[in-house]
C-alpha cells in the first residue's frame, strides 16, 4: 500500500493541503474544500472545533436538496444519539437512522437528501448507497472506541469501517483531534484547516490520590467561592456510579446539581440539551461522563468550574475542552489519579507498543491490498463485492469480499487496542501537558501545582456521601415494599410504550385482588432516574431467581451490587443440585450423580449439564478439603477442566457471563458455586498456608450440628444446602 508521511505519535499527520482561515470555513474556504472532496473523493478533515466544519455541511445539504451541486445526497453519521439529535435540525434531514428505526423503514426514498445516521446503524442502507452520495463521518476519531460491558464481548464499529472501505461513494472522516490510523486503509488524504490566531483554553494538570468523591467536593466549594451560585459547574468522571454519587452529594450541600450520562437520555435534561443544546439556567453543577466529549454542544454563556477527574487521555480532554462554544476563555482542571514521574520507562513502552502493533497493522494492510488486487478490479471493493454475489454459496466466509472484511475487522481491533494502550500510558504530568500542547487551541500547565498539599487538603466525605446516597435508594426501596401495588402498576404504565416484554414482567407480578395505591410521590419515584439503574433494572435482573417481588426488594436493598450475582449464583445452583443430582455416599467417599430418569442429557438442558458438570468437579475437590482457597481451586480446574470452560466462556447468558475467559476465572464465580453447595462460614479465617508457609485468607465450612440436622440438611464431611429452602438460604446471605 502507499506509504503516507505519518509520525506515528497517534495523532500527528502531515497534511497534504492546508488552509488557513479568519473565522469560518463556509464564509472563506466553501469552494476550495468542496473542489478537493470531489478530485480526491476520500478526505480526512483536520479542523478545530467552533471553526463551523457542520455549519459547512447543513449549507451544502441545502444545495444538495435543490438539485444544485455535484452530490446527489449527504450522509452525515454521527457516533452517538445525543449528536445525531442535535444536529438534525441544523441539517434538516429528511431520514434519521439509528437502532429504533425498523427493518422494514430502510428503504431510502428519492426525497431523502438528507440522512443522518449513527455509526452503527449506517451498514443497513449500505446496500443504497452510491457513487453519487457524501458521506461524512463526524467525531472520526470515535471510530477506535472500544466498548466494553461486563455481559458482551468488546464492541467494536467493525462494520462502519467496512462499509467505508467498500463503499463507492465520496467520503469525509472529520475531527478536531486528528488520528492517523485509517489514512491508508481508507487511502485518504488529509486537509487541514486552521484558524489564524486561535484562542486557547487553559487546562491546569494536577494529581491526587485521594477519592474522587473528596476531590469533587473540594472544587465544588472552590467553584461556588469563585463564581457563584449562578455558574453553571462542570464535572466529569467516567464511572456512572460515582456521578450519581458525586450529585447527590453536592444536592446534599443545597446546591442543585444533575446528572447526564448515556442512561439518561429519556430525561428532561437530555432532552432540552439535545433539542436547544443548552443546560437549564438554575442547575449548578453539571456532572456527566464522556457522553458530551464525543461532539455534543453545552451552548451555556455561565460556565464557572470545569473539572475532570481521572482522565489521561489528551484526546478525551481536547474533545471535552471544545464543548462549551459560547463560555469565551476559561480553565479546566484535570485531576489525575494514576501519574507516575517515571517518564522515560512509560516513553519506552510506549515504543514497544508503537513497534509490536505495527507490525500486526503492516500485516493486516498488506494482506487487504493483496486480497483486493486478485480480481483487478477498483481498488475500494464494489466488485470484490460483485463477485462475491455471484458464487454459489452466499454464506460462505472465503470469498475474497469476506476476507477483506475479516482483515478490515482485525485491523480496527488492532487500532483500538493500540489507541487504548497509548491512552494509559499517558502517564506522566509532562508527557499529558506535551501531548495537549501540539494543539493550537491549547493552553497546558502543570509546575503550578502543589502536589503533597493537594493530597492531605481534602476532607473525607466520601463515606458519608456514598451512605447518604444508598440511603435514598433505600427509601424508595422501603416506600416500594410497603406499597408495592402501585409501585409495580407504575412500573407496568411506565413501560407499556417503550419496552413491552420489560412491561410484561411487572404484568405478571401484579396479583388477583391487589390493592393500588397511587400517589405523587410514587409516580416520582418511579420517573427518578436512581430508580431504573439501582431498582428497575436489579428487579429485571434477579426476579426470575428469587420469584417474589418482597424478597427481590429486600435482596437488592441487603446485598451490595458487587456482591449479587455470587449470591444468586448460589440459588441457582442448589436449586440445579436439587433438581438433577444425589448425593451419593459410599465408603466414607461421597459423590454428585445425576438421578435416574432424570431430563438432564436432553438437548433443552446442555447449559444446565455443562454447569453442572463443573460443578460436579468443584464437588470432587473440595469435599476432601479443610477449606475453601479460591486460588487452589482455580489451578485445580484449569488443569482439569479447560474444555468445560472453553465452551462456557462462548455463552453469554447469566451465570457464564460472569466468565471472562477460560485461563481466568473470577472469584465471585468460584464462591457462587461454591456456597450452592456447602454452607460457608459467612467471614473469611487467615490460616498458614502449609506448602507456601504463607498465611492466606480462606472460607471454613461450618461443621455438622445435631440442630443442623433436625433441618434434613445432608451430611458429608461439610453442610450440604441441597435441602435449605430459598428463604432459609437468602437468611444466609
Amino acid at each position: 500500500m502507499e506509504k503516507l508521511a505519518i509520525n506515528y505519535s497517534m495523532t500527528s499527520v502531515i497534511p497534504d493541503l492546508t488552509l488557513m482561515i479568519n473565522k469560518k470555513i463556509s464564509d472563506e474556504v466553501r469552494q476550495q474544500v468542496q473542489d478537493y472532496i470531489i478530485a480526491h473523493k476520500r478526505i480526512f478533515l483536520e479542523s478545530n472545533p467552533g471553526l463551523g466544519k457542520t455549519y459547512y455541511f447543513a449549507q451544502l445539504g441545502k444545495l444538495i436538496k435543490k438539485g444544485d451541486n455535484h452530490f446527489k445526497r449527504l450522509i452525515f453519521i454521527t457516533p452517538r444519539r445525543i449528536i445525531q439529535d442535535q444536529i438534525e435540525q441544523e441539517l434538516l434531514a429528511d431520514f434519521s437512522l439509528n437502532g429504533k428505526v425498523k427493518k422494514k423503514n430502510l428503504l431510502l426514498k428519492p426525497t431523502h437528501k438528507i440522512i443522518t445516521s449513527t455509526y452503527s446503524s449506517l451498514y443497513k442502507i449500505a446496500e443504497q448507497i452510491t457513487d453519487n452520495d457524501l458521506i461524512v463521518v463526524d467525531e472520526a476519531h470515535e471510530l477506535l472506541r472500544a466498548y466494553k460491558t461486563p455481559s458482551k464481548p468488546t464492541q467494536y464499529y467493525t462494520k462502519i469501517l467496512q462499509t467505508l472501505f467498500n463503499t463507492e461513494a465520496s467520503i469525509v472522516l472529520m475531527s478536531g483531534t486528528p488520528v492517523n490510523n485509517f489514512h491508508e486503509l481508507l487511502k485518504l488524504k488529509h486537509l487541514t484547516i486552521k484558524k489564524k490566531n486561535p484562542s486557547q483554553t487553559k487546562i491546569n494538570i494536577g494529581f491526587s490520590k485521594d477519592k474522587n468523591v473528596n476531590i469533587a467536593a473540594l472544587y465544588c466549594e472552590r467553584y461556588i467561592r469563585n463564581f457563584g451560585v449562578n455558574a453553571l459547574n462542570v464535572i466529569y468522571i467516567k464511572n456512572k456510579n460515582q456521578c450519581e454519587i458525586i450529585a447527590s452529594y453536592i444536592n446534599d450541600q443545597g446546591y442543585l446539581a444533575k446528572v447526564l450520562t448515556s442512561e439518561n437520555k429519556k430525561g428532561d435534561l437530555y432532552h432540552q440539551l439535545s433539542e436547544t443544546n443548552t443546560i437549564p439556567i438554575s442547575v449548578q453543577f453539571l456532572v456527566t461522563t464522556n457522553v458530551i466529549s464525543v461532539g455534543a454542544n453545552v451552548l451555556n454563556k455561565n460556565i464557572g468550574g470545569v473539572l475532570m477527574i481521572d482522565e489521561n487521555n489528551h484526546l478525551e480532554i481536547k474533545q471535552f475542552s471544545k464543548r462549551f462554544r459560547n463560555a469565551g476563555r476559561f480553565t479546566i482542571d484535570v485531576i489525575g489519579k494514576s501519574f507516575t514521574n517515571k517518564t522515560n520507562e512509560v516513553l519506552n513502552r510506549r515504543k514497544m507498543v508503537f513497534q509490536e502493533n505495527g507490525y500486526m497493522q503492516e500485516y493486516c494492510l498488506n494482506q487487504i491490498d493483496d486480497q483486493n488486487k486478485k480480481p483487478q478490479f477498483h481498488s475500494n471493493g464494489y466488485f470484490i463485492k460483485k463477485l462475491n454475489e455471484n458464487t454459489f454459496d452466499k454464506d460462505c466466509n472465503t470469498s475474497v469480499y469476506d476476507i477483506i472484511n475479516l482483515l478490515i475487522e482485525g485491523f480496527l481491533k488492532n487500532q483500538a487496542f493500540k489507541y487504548n494502550e497509548l491512552s494509559s500510558l499517558i502517564s506522566t504530568p509532562k508527557l499529558l501537558k506535551n501531548m495537549l500542547n501540539q494543539y493550537d487551541d491549547i493552553e497546558a500547565v502543570d509546575d503550578n501545582f502543589n502536589y503533597k498539599v493537594f493530597n492531605y487538603l481534602c476532607q473525607n466525605v466520601n463515606d458519608t456521601a456514598r451512605k447518604s446516597f444508598r440511603n435514598k435508594i433505600n427509601i424508595i426501596i422501603d416506600d416500594f415494599i410497603n406499597e408495592y401495588g402501585g409501585y409495580l402498576l407504575q412500573c407496568k404504565i411506565l413501560l407499556e410504550n417503550t419496552d413491552y416484554q420489560k412491561a410484561e414482567i411487572f404484568n405478571n407480578l401484579l396479583e388477583d385482588n391487589m390493592e393500588f395505591y397511587f400517589s405523587d410521590e410514587i409516580e416520582a419515584n418511579v420517573n427518578n432516574p436512581l430508580f431504573k439503574r439501582h431498582i428497575l433494572e436489579p428487579i429485571y435482573e434477579y426476579i426470575p431467581y428469587l420469584k417474589d417481588i418482597k424478597t427481590c426488594l429486600r435482596f437488592i436493598k441487603k446485598v451490595a451490587p458487587k456482591d449479587r450475582n455470587k449470591h444468586i449464583l448460589a440459588l441457582y445452583i442448589n436449586s440445579l443440585i436439587g433438581t438433577y443430582c444425589d448425593v451419593i455416599t459410599k465408603n466414607d467417599t461421597c459423590k454428585l450423580e445425576y438421578k435416574k430418569g432424570s431430563n438432564i442429557l436432553q438437548e433443552v438442558n446442555q447449559d444446565r449439564k455443562l454447569l453442572l458438570d463443573l460443578v460436579k468437579l468443584i464437588f470432587e475437590w473440595l469435599v476432601e478439603q479443610e477449606y475453601y482457597y479460591a486460588t487452589d481451586l482455580k489451578d485445580y480446574l484449569l488443569a482439569k477442566s479447560s474444555g468445560i470452560l472453553s465452551v462456557l466462556i462462548k455463552k453469554k447468558e447469566f451465570p457464564f457471563s460472569m466468565l471472562k475467559n477460560d485461563k481466568e476465572i473470577p472469584a465471585n464465580f468460584l464462591t457462587g458455586i461454591v456456597s450452592g453447595i456447602f454452607i460457608l462460614e459467612s467471614k473469611r479465617s487467615r490460616i498458614l498456608d502449609k506448602s507456601t508457609k504463607k498465611r492466606i485468607s480462606v472460607y471454613k465450612f461450618n461443621t455438622y450440628t445435631r440442630k443442623q440436622k433436625k433441618q434434613n440438611i445432608i451430611k458429608t464431611s461439610k453442610l450440604l444446602k441441597i435441602k435449605v429452602t430459598e428463604n432459609h438460604l437468602l437468611t444466609m446471605i
